[in-house]
């Protein structure tokens, strides 16, 4: 008799210029879920599990973490024991800016990673905060599926309405009905799909 395999394990990232939004969701059932603010000043952080009971949040050890992106190495290794250990089949992110050529959910590559560089100067309070946890991810667990959604859709030639809900799906990131999540739950499956046809 067959099992179904388990639905994949997605990391959700929306870190800020003062403060990190994670969520963790067995396909699209957020399983964990948390903040930390302040950072650079007076942090706090809280983390909920599946039914919104608290749980004990992230240890960020007693050096405060000073931009947001260094919050990751402690979001990581927590996640992974609160899991049970289990594998992410991807980490996605958001990305304020995708500029003239992406406002779908797209695979992390250096080349993509490239060009969202060079977008820093349109959104520079943002998209620097957006694009660090990415790049420190790939140091932490290069193997690991990296996928980037995009708020800034109103380059792409979509209507003012389409761009509205883009945009209020992308900031409600804490939502697992969101688009974002959506986005990154597909891309996932279509990576793990890709794998599985190679082997």
């Amino acid at each position: 008799m067959s099992t179904a395999s388990p639905e994949p394990l997605i990391g959700v990232i929306n870190a800020g210029s003062s403060s990190v939004k994670f969520s963790f969701y067995e396909g699209e059932r957020r399983i964990l879920t948390g903040h930390v603010e302040g950072i650079g000043a007076h942090r706090s952080a809280i983390a909920a599990g599946p039914d919104g009971e608290k749980l004990a949040p992230p240890d960020l050890g007693t050096k405060p973490p000073t931009v947001p992106s260094e919050v990751l190495p402690a979001i990581l290794p927590w996640a992974r024991d609160k899991l049970g250990h289990r594998r992410l089949a991807a980490l996605g992110h958001r990305v304020v800016h995708g500029g003239l050529h992406h406002s779908r959910p797209a695979r992390v590559t250096p080349e993509l990673l490239a060009e969202l560089e060079k977008l820093v100067p349109l959104a520079p309070l943002h998209e620097p905060h957006n694009l660090a946890p990415i790049k420190l991810a790939l140091t932490l667990n290069p193997e690991l599926p990296q996928v980037a959604c995009f708020d800034a859709v109103f380059a792409s030639g979509s209507d003012a309405l389409s761009i509205s809900a883009a945009m209020w799906s992308c900031r409600s990131i804490a939502s697992a009905s969101c688009s974002f999540t959506q986005g990154v739950v597909a891309s996932a499956r279509s990576l793990r799909a890709r794998a599985a046809a190679a082997r």
